[in-house]
């Protein structure tokens, strides 16, 4: 497993010495907090690495009247996998720590960042459509959500929070404003570009700007992710599209030495053939584009096995500096459950499936 993810659940396979020195490190209520919610074979690991009889009966009453709130079972589960990966058998895994409480993810998301570098291609001249920069950004915010609506595409509420995350894609020019299905049909189908010299493939992964189609206009611009708390935004992040979010997290791992998501073949949920519609938001005419992107598969057939979807391995601490990138990825999970998944950490282990199924 060099180089994977290391769960806590991963424990129950951690050699005697490993849980000894967790065992030395920590103070038994400490161990009891992590344990608290585990299971019993993972409990027993401990238990027989105990120095004795009286010791182990002792964590065991401790687990059961240990009442330790989220935040502080999650501190000391971290404390565990920390001493684990100071172990040099370890040393090519990623240990993860996760976000401690809603409360703590969504004051995150609604922190104002350094901005980011645009992500994908842009030119340095490239505008940005920008809510805060623009005087009649309200209307047009209002305008966008109701083309969404009537479109079946809702702002995407963040579970458990009051978050909403909203596309704000007005072209700097002329003001012409494009829905969330628009911006996703340019997204699998851009104005062809000479610039990406090795085709269709890599502009699909690559090119983030949006062409607009106004009258007298034809510009790029670059559309803009509002994070928004109930009904006032307070957060502002490019707009990408699921490739480009998928290809700009791997970017983001692979500078790190890890292969995630696509880039790992394990990731990869194929299904036999399957003649399907891409993502929640694409007609007949985008068919196999996910697939093309990420097989590319010969023009003259279509793929024997295509994407059914893509199992994670990130977590989203993983990717604190890089707001745009959590924003992005929570919006394309699709279902409210893998959204929690992913903020709760345990995503991982359960093995969710992001950037929607093939259905």
């Amino acid at each position: 497993m060099g180089g994977k993810v290391f769960t806590f659940s991963d424990i129950f396979f951690a050699k005697d010495d490993v849980i000894a020195r967790i065992i030395k490190a920590m103070p038994q209520e400490e161990i009891a907090m992590a344990l608290r919610r585990e299971s019993t074979e993972i409990r027993k690991r401990f238990y027989k690495n105990l120095p004795s009889l009286d010791d182990s009966q002792n964590l065991k009453e401790e687990i059961k009247v240990n009442d330790a709130e989220l935040p502080e079972r999650i501190k000391a589960k971290e404390k565990m996998l920390a001493i684990i990966a100071e172990h040099p058998e370890y040393k090519n895994y990623r240990f993860q720590s996760r976000f401690l409480s809603f409360e703590e993810f969504t004051g995150y998301l609604t922190k104002k960042s350094k901005p980011e570098k645009p992500y994908g291609f842009a030119a340095e001249d490239t505008p940005s459509s920008s809510f805060f920069g623009s005087q009649n950004g309200e209307q047009a915010l209002e305008e966008i959500k109701k083309k969404n609506k009537a479109e079946e595409h809702e702002s995407f509420r963040i579970p458990n929070t009051k978050i909403y995350l909203i596309n704000y894609s007005v072209c700097p020019k002329c003001g012409k404003i494009y829905s969330f299905k628009a911006l996703s049909h340019h997204y699998l189908n851009p104005k062809p570009d000479p610039t990406f010299k090795k085709g269709k493939e890599a502009q699909l992964r690559q090119d983030a700007r949006m062409f607009c189609t106004g009258a007298g206009c034809k510009i790029h611009f670059l559309p803009s992710l509002l994070v928004v708390d109930d009904i006032i935004p307070k957060n502002e992040v490019q707009f990408l599209g699921p490739m480009h979010t998928l290809n700009a997290i791997e970017d983001y791992f692979e500078a790190l030495g890890y292969a995630v998501l696509t880039r790992d073949v394990n990731n990869l949920l194929k299904s036999d053939g399957v003649t399907t519609r891409v993502f929640r938001d694409l007609d007949e005419d985008a068919r196999h584009g996910f697939a093309t992107a990420v097989f590319n598969p010969p023009s003259t057939s279509p793929p024997s096995k295509i994407l059914k979807g893509i199992r994670n391995d990130v977590f989203l601490k993983e990717l604190e500096s890089r707001p745009t990138l959590i924003n992005n990825l929570l919006q394309y999970s699709v279902k409210p459950e893998i959204a929690l998944n992913l903020i709760q950490g345990v995503n991982v282990e359960k093995n969710d499936a992001i950037f929607g199924k093939w259905r």
